[in-house]
């Protein structure tokens, strides 16, 4: 099982505020931070959804939003 199957919230990123500083990349436990060419994205496969890249992104580029159910 995968952490991505049993996640309550997902990381959602705001493509404007996102200035590509890395933070969210170095504090993610699972390495689910994806490089893009202007910003970075999530593997959410990979995510447990534990909200760390959202509170330590200085942008507040990231934000937690429930999983469908």
């Amino acid at each position: 099982m995968l952490p991505g199957d049993w996640r309550t919230l997902r990381p959602v990123v705001d493509r404007v505020k996102c200035v590509k500083c890395a933070v969210c990349w170095l504090y993610c436990p699972v390495q689910c931070v994806v490089e893009k060419p202007r910003w970075f994205d999530f593997n959410l496969a990979s995510c447990k959804g534990c909200g760390i890249c959202a509170q330590e992104c200085p942008q507040r580029a990231i934000a937690m939003i429930e999983e469908a159910a």
